[in-house]
């Protein structure tokens, strides 16, 4: 079987027929459910669109708690996927096979880490304070009062087209959160070139094409 390309910039790649990880079954189906999620945002930017052409910006009062709760799932998986697609890379470089997994522990860790850090700073960062666990919930010593209150809000804006958390940055007691404003729809079409390169996403429902649609 011919390699199967997970990162087009960085050039990483495996072959199912000998990698030592036989099953790795969520390879294909991550990407599928991050795609679901886009689409479904994306369909509800329109929407905002339609009812609006001219808005610049609302604050959500009120949503569909779906919007809020895709955010998180978005960021979770997303986070996982990109790991994996680390751990491939780093089993790559060094040869390794599923015994050595175990031996070399944290550097299999620190190698994911990092490559999900350079590749999406923000989700990283929306995952690990709001998306994985809330701040409030397991509280760093750096964690600023703005942070932690804000790591409960979720709050949900629309920007320039966008749906978008984090909005807008909490202050409280002259401590401002530390948590980054991103939109789903335009991580996800950034991260089409490197990841997914066959992916398409639209307004149209009809027109928007998922990964692996190729394979």
């Amino acid at each position: 079987m011919a390699n199967v390309i997970l990162d087009h910039v960085d050039g990483i790649s495996y072959d199912p027929d000998v990698f030592p990880m036989r099953n790795m079954h969520a390879i294909d189906f991550m990407p599928v459910g991050l795609f679901r999620l886009a689409s479904m945002i994306k369909a509800e930017e329109a929407r905002k669109l339609a009812a609006n052409p001219n808005v610049v910006f609302e604050a959500f009062c009120a949503m569909d708690p779906l919007i809020p709760c895709s955010f998180g799932w978005f960021a979770v998986s997303l986070v996982n996927h990109i790991r994996l697609i680390g751990f491939v890379d780093v089993m790559n470089k060094n040869g390794w096979g599923i015994s050595d997994i175990s031996l070399n522990r944290k550097t299999i860790s620190s190698h994911c880490a990092s490559y999900v850090s350079r590749v999406v700073p923000d989700i990283y960062t929306w995952r690990n304070k709001v998306a994985a666990h809330f701040a409030a919930t397991d509280p760093f010593p750096m964690d600023n009062m703005g942070t932690l209150e804000q790591s409960l809000m979720n709050n949900v804006g629309f920007i320039n087209g966008r749906i978008c958390v984090n909005a807008g940055s909490w202050v409280i007691g002259g401590q401002q959160a530390n948590l980054p404003c991103w939109s789903l729809t335009r991580i996800y079409e950034d991260l089409i070139p490197r990841f997914w390169p066959e992916s398409i996403l639209d307004f149209s429902p009809d027109k928007c094409v998922p990964p692996n649609s190729a394979r």
